[in-house]
């Protein structure tokens, strides 16, 4: 068995090519004090080559929460975990350790004289800060930098590792639980470390992570916040300067008080000379200028409090999004709802564009559209213009999406809405298709879908099996409390009575076929259904045995419908998913379907087809076919139509979800025009 290593040096990598020179720089001084170099690459193959040129180094390939910009602190907690040395050394990639770095850190944790102790790192670049953990030996460094830093692998167990709730500042909350395990953590003032901190915009960006950063060690750490004040008063005295300067503005107008504004903004002259000892001063002021606007956007965060990353429109009041948001929940991605922060509709529809303003502050990555429906309140569609106008507002809430830096993700449950929403639902369509991250496909090929207008190709996701509660009792006592006759074949039509449903077909049909088939159609129609019930009383003098039940069914209730049933009956007029289809398939129920093109996946195992075109007397055709079989004919459908439905699990369909929205997030960001569009002459808009 190999003798454990000394020490690990922990190294984290994103897409930094300087990771080379750091390891370079490592490699003597490693094998020296017989260690170890860890490197967590977050970087998905693109820096192999280095893997490949220093192939001594222990490479982890890391892949973390899609969401998260930055995934630091598991990186950090996933380098500690996988090394096997009693003492763990940070070092960043890009970093230039000292020729005797190492061993000059980690003296004092070898010896055991400390268990957390840090060394300087001295800028290469001018920049806002020259040296970072500075300090004389033995010093109590408050807010040390890993980028050189070390511990025992005790201390990191003792108070549980790095703080995944952070982004960035996941190193002063471990330092600070350390301090509260009376564990501080010491200056070695000789362990050097060089670090080219990177150009104006990248400390720019750096500025604003630590920023915000500050506000969330405070909140976990509040007996820290005298600290700020007298530690770090720049993380007080900016951010009230910056809300004391937006205050004052209006007094520029008063005849009186004019002055007050200049002589505010004339305080950051008295900041400035405060700052004339550091290298840049006007880069201090701006530093903190930039993290005082992090400060205030992250205790306004707070305020509206932190969602999950992925948001659904309209929200998860559906079988599929409340189905898919649980399974994504299980695998740790939480899932939000930002549709409705009013009772009002209307006023929804109009904040809509603010709505995604604050979702994005409060966390959410990408927005996931399932269905337009909801932008068209009913009331406002009967106005005048009111689709038209619905659907140029659609485009300024697509406009602002890209603009605050969320990615869409659209799943096409239907390539045109059933009933006309706006005034051009190609248009709409085509848009969405356009302005999309990524769009999902529930199944290959979907009619009305041109991959050229799609900016990645689209995924295709099989919906996921529809299961209902198990039936209450027996099939006989089921069938019984229908009025089913033994001699009887029962065919069930479920779902929202709209008109694409074709219910009045399936009622043609049954005074077709006679006494010897039940049909139940059963659901909540959208309008008015005196057409449907005067066509199920005729139909029914003349021999039918139909019974409408226009009315929301409970899931429980519907389970036992089904069980009662032979088959599922689906007359539809156009189509391209169906969910109700699919859950008589999870049933057990072989369905009667027209030979529609949205229809095409359903196995001959498990369907009996009919001519659309051929209306009432096609499906009494395939009905009376469906009467025919025998009863092992009709048990081996059932078994077939469980087959497919359950051909994929939910668990499945969410994971293949978090890759769509990893694929979304990984496109770069792009200007995306949305014009505004019309409607085009001669366009079917049903």
């Amino acid at each position: 068995m190999s003798t454990p290593p000394r020490v690990s040096v922990v190294v984290l990598s994103k897409d930094e090519p300087e990771l080379h020179k750091s390891l370079v720089l490592l490699q003597p001084q490693v094998e020296a004090l017989q260690g170890e170099v860890v490197v967590i690459d977050a970087s998905e193959g693109r820096l192999d080559w280095i893997r490949e040129a220093h192939q001594w180094v222990r490479w982890i390939d890391y892949q973390g929460p899609f969401w998260r910009p930055s995934t630091i602190p598991h990186q950090r907690n996933a380098g500690v975990r996988a090394s096997r040395a009693p003492v763990i050394a940070f070092c960043d990639a890009g970093g230039e350790p000292d020729a005797n770095w190492l061993a000059t850190l980690c003296a004092p944790l070898f010896d055991q004289t400390y268990q957390l102790v840090a060394g300087p790192i001295t800028s290469t670049r001018p920049g806002v800060y020259k040296v970072v953990n500075p300090g004389a030996n033995g010093e109590i460094l408050n807010s040390p930098a890993t980028a050189n830093v070390a511990f025992t692998r005790t201390l990191f167990d003792e108070v549980n590792g790095f703080d995944e709730r952070f982004l960035y500042g996941s190193d002063v909350d471990f330092s600070w639980r350390c301090a509260k395990a009376h564990q501080p953590c010491r200056v070695v003032a000789d362990a050097m470390m060089y670090m080219d901190w990177g150009p104006t915009s990248v400390s720019r960006k750096r500025s604003w992570r630590y920023g915000a950063a500050w506000i969330r060690l405070f909140r976990y750490h509040p007996e820290r916040r005298l600290y700020a004040v007298k530690e770090r008063p720049e993380r007080v005295v900016y951010p009230l300067w910056i809300v004391g300067a937006c205050l004052s503005l209006p007094l520029i107008l008063s005849s009186q008080w004019f002055w007050a504004p200049l002589a505010w903004w004339a305080l950051l002259g008295l900041l400035f000379i405060r700052n004339l000892k550091q290298p840049h001063p006007a880069r201090v002021i701006e530093d903190h200028l930039i993290g005082a606007v992090a400060e205030i956007s992250e205790v306004a965060r707070h305020a509206l409090g932190e969602i999950g990353p992925i948001a659904f429109v309209p929200g998860n009041d559906s079988f599929y999004t409340r189905t898919l948001a649980q399974e994504l929940a299980t695998q740790g991605v939480a899932v939000s709802t930002i549709t409705r922060p009013t009772a009002s509709h209307t006023i929804n529809i109009i904040l809509a564009p603010l709505s995604l303003v604050l979702a994005r502050l409060r966390g959410v990555r990408v927005i996931h559209l399932h269905w337009t429906y909801w932008f068209v309140p009913a009331h406002l569609a009967k106005v005048p213009g009111g689709r038209y106008f619905l659907r140029q507002w659609l485009l300024v809430w697509l406009w602002t999406l890209h603009a605050v830096g969320l990615r869409l993700v659209w799943t096409v449950h239907n390539a045109l809405p059933h009933e006309l929403t706006f005034d051009d639902d190609e248009a709409v369509r085509d848009t969405l298709l356009r302005h999309a991250d990524q769009v999902v496909l529930l199944q290959e090929p979907t009619a009305g879908i041109d991959d050229s207008l799609t900016q990645v190709p689209p995924l295709t996701i099989t919906h996921g099996p529809v299961d209902l509660p198990t039936p209450s009792a027996s099939r006989s006592e089921l069938r019984m409390s229908r009025g089913v006759a033994s001699d009887q074949t029962m065919f069930t039509l479920a779902g929202q009575l709209r008109p694409y449903k074709g219910a009045d077909i399936a009622i043609a049909a049954a005074s077709q076929v006679g006494s010897q088939a039940k049909v139940c159609v059963v659901g909540a129609a959208l309008g008015d259904t005196s057409e449907l019930e005067y066509l199920a009383a005729t139909h029914n003098a003349r021999g039918a045995d139909v019974t409408l039940d226009n009315r929301h069914v409970a899931e429980a209730e519907l389970a036992d419908i089904l069980a009662a049933s032979d088959f599922g009956l689906f007359p539809f007029k156009s189509i391209t998913n169906s969910g109700s289809v699919l859950m008589a398939l999870s049933a057990g129920l072989p369905v009667v379907i027209p030979d529609l093109p949205g229809l095409a996946e359903i196995p001959s195992t498990c369907a009996i087809r009919y001519e659309s075109s051929l209306g009432p007397s096609g499906l009494a055709d395939a009905m009376v076919r469906a009467i025919a079989l025998t009863d092992a004919e009709r048990v081996h459908m059932a078994r077939a139509a469980r087959e497919f439905a359950h051909r994929i699990t939910w668990d499945e369909v969410a994971r293949r979800y978090v890759n769509a929205y990893r694929a979304a997030l990984r496109r770069p960001t792009t200007s995306k025009s949305l014009r505004p569009s019309s409607t085009s002459t001669g366009r079917s808009t049903r």
